[in-house]
């Protein structure tokens, strides 16, 4: 229902003067003014339309934003047999093609899935466009339902924005391989806090028991009926480039904010050697998974940079994984070594930030790190400000380029330093700054020692926030096999040819001198 401001009633004429009123016109007076008033009251409340609210969620009146347009694109399949698609992105995906002549509707409501009865319309033009003018949105609902409507097709229900909330939280989350379970207890650990107008949770879940098919979901409270499927992709391959690039600006660009969070869900194993079996977004299916430079240049294509880039995946917090994403996001959240399958806990994170919104993006963090931590306390994890990656890369390399220059003296102090380095479920990981600490310990020479110095340091600087279970764990690990080359990744690609030893190539230097 509408709401309307407070207004007093119209004053009523008195009679004229000229003599004294009777107790019976005062009496009048008196009952003709309650009446008056209270048409005047009703006036004031009456519905404009019909309210619906979702299940669970308060029927209240909520006051309507003033008048605007909701504008967005209506895509056609190439291929028979698909669905209509109703987006606010400009470009269509691969696979489809502008629909002209398309009607698209506004009904007045946003979660509900009750059919309701269409307020506004508009035909989409040669391009797929469409602008319903004159609306006039329920306030503080981030996203509303539109329905297109063509010829040919069932009817495509489709979000587009209405507002702009504080958080967006999108999770990529790959099911499709062994993995598929666990995927539906996060789910429900999301479902504990759900969405609001503030903090939203939209999810893309992919499943192997389903054979690879893929939805995307509007995470609501458990009481309101839990995940809300938007739209229903098929069968997609969630290790390819394109698949994580539509979602993320699909996701962007229905629920805008001020602030996202992007979380990576599924196997990780940071950079890894070809013999070792897991990967960044392993799919069962395609039989692919995606590398590291893929990963990134699906990132950078966000619309609006990610304020934190989480791995809920294992072995991510590595230093060559943090360089390589180092332009993407803001900070990053991993761990450095690889956790239970359950994953994070998500209402223990999800739960402070749905409580305060205008938490910030280091405090998230933090409070990432400590809901983890809380959950698994032998598990290290890290918060990582990438602006501060390129340094450790860079004194990574200095100290590479010194350890190099002293190998044959300090051979013995430097492979013993390395053994009793604190490393993870991959022995090729090590705590960087750990091995640092125990070279400087055990070799005296000044230059030495101020290497390892300023790479423990430019360490600290960027693993702002760590906790590590009273461990050797300090937030980052670096590649630092025991075994000779050639390092190939699952792809076959050589390490040489990863961003963070073409920037810091004495650092591959030393692994090669170390390894001859």
């Amino acid at each position: 229902m509408r709401t309307h401001e407070a207004l007093s009633p119209p004053p009523l004429t008195p009679p004229a003067r000229g003599g004294e009123i009777s107790a019976r016109d005062t009496s009048v007076y008196k009952a003709v003014s309650t009446l008056l008033f209270l048409v005047f009251l009703w006036g004031c409340t009456v519905p404009a339309s019909e309210s619906v609210a979702p299940s669970g969620v308060s029927s209240l009146p909520v006051p309507a934003t003033p008048f605007q347009e909701l504008s967005g694109y209506v895509y056609a399949p190439l291929s028979p047999g698909g669905s209509l698609l109703v987006t606010p992105q400009s470009l269509p995906p691969p696979g489809y093609g502008p629909a002209q002549g398309a009607s698209v509707s506004y009904a007045g409501d946003s979660f509900s899935l009750r059919s309701r009865r269409a307020i506004s319309t508009a035909i989409t033009d040669g391009s797929g466009h469409f602008a319903i003018s004159s609306v006039s949105l329920p306030a503080g609902v981030p996203s509303v339902f539109v329905v297109a409507t063509l010829s040919g097709y069932p009817p495509a229900r489709g979000l587009l924005p209405a507002g702009k909330s504080a958080w967006t939280v999108l999770v990529y989350m790959d099911g499709t391989n062994d993995l598929d379970t666990f995927g539906d207890l996060d789910l429900n650990e999301m479902a504990r806090i759900g969405s609001s107008s503030s903090v939203q949770i939209i999810v893309q879940q992919s499943k192997l028991s389903l054979g690879g098919r893929a939805r995307r979901l509007y995470v609501r409270t458990s009481k309101e009926g839990g995940a809300l499927e938007l739209q229903n992709l098929g069968v997609v391959d969630m290790a390819s480039v394109g698949t994580l690039k539509d979602f993320l600006a699909w996701g962007q660009g229905t629920f805008p904010a001020d602030h996202y969070l992007v979380d990576l869900w599924n196997h990780g194993a940071g950079w890894k050697r070809q013999d070792l079996r897991r990967g960044i977004f392993i799919d069962d299916v395609s039989g692919h998974i995606l590398s590291l430079p893929l990963l990134e240049q699906a990132l950078l294509a966000c619309p609006a940079k990610p304020d934190i880039l989480g791995f809920d995946a294992s072995l991510m917090g590595m230093i060559e994984v943090a360089y390589q994403v180092r332009n993407t996001a803001t900070l990053m959240v991993a761990t450095e070594e690889s956790p239970p399958s359950e994953g994070w806990p998500y209402d223990l994170i999800l739960g402070p930030l749905a409580a305060n919104p205008s938490m910030t993006p280091e405090n998230l963090a933090k409070t990432m790190v400590d809901g983890n931590v809380s959950t698994f306390p032998t598990l290290p994890y890290s918060a990582v400000r990438l602006q501060g990656i390129a340094d450790a890369a860079q004194k990574a390399g200095a100290f590479g380029k010194v350890l190099t220059a002293n190998f044959a003296p300090f051979a013995v102090q430097i492979r013993a330093a390395r053994n009793a380095t604190k490393t993870y479920k991959y022995p090729d990981f090590a705590d960087a700054w750990d091995f640092a600490d125990r070279i400087r310990s055990s070799i005296a020479q000044a230059d030495i020692q101020q290497a390892a110095t300023d790479f423990m340091t430019s360490i600290e600087n960027a693993a702002f926030y760590e906790k590590a279970a009273g461990d050797a764990s300090h937030g980052l690990t670096i590649f630092f096999p025991v075994t000779k080359g050639p390092w190939l990744d699952f792809n076959g690609n050589d390490y040489s040819t990863m961003a963070f030893p073409l920037f810091a190539p004495d650092w591959h230097q030393f692994l090669k001198t170390y390894n001859p």
